[in-house]
């Protein structure tokens, strides 16, 4: 059998090297301090859709997020320890029953306080 001349694979697009490199351009653009939306308009401006210009935007934004000095909720999460399964069980620094169990948690404990305000800082 002979594929048809309509074929809905002769409709595909290979535009993963153009967006690779818009979404660099975009990554630098940010982070030289221009908004997403300025970067967006260049996109739709160039020939990108609406869609596809946000979406490049978007990422963009995202991968520069701490080069501008933002923080995302996963970052103060995980710095409070809300993603750690026993964040309950290591919290109170006398929870194990054994001397060694209470200083192990009371230097997590202090730890884990101290991780707080270090919270989306670039790591050196």
């Amino acid at each position: 059998m002979s594929a048809p001349d309509n074929s809905p694979f002769d409709r595909i697009v290979d535009d993963h090297t153009a967006r690779t490199e818009c979404t660099d351009w975009a990554i630098g653009e940010i982070a030289t301090g221009r908004s997403p939306e300025e970067v967006a308009a260049d996109l739709i401006a160039n020939g990108w859709s609406t869609e596809d210009a946000e979406s490049i935007a978007e990422t963009a934004r995202r991968q520069t997020r701490s080069s501008r000095g933002g923080t995302s909720r996963q970052e103060v999460a995980s710095a409070f320890g809300a993603d750690d399964p026993n964040v309950m069980r290591n919290s109170i620094p006398f929870a194990k029953p054994s001397p060694f169990g209470a200083i192990g948690n009371l230097i997590r404990a202090f730890t884990r306080f101290n991780s707080t305000k270090n919270a989306g800082k670039p790591r050196k």
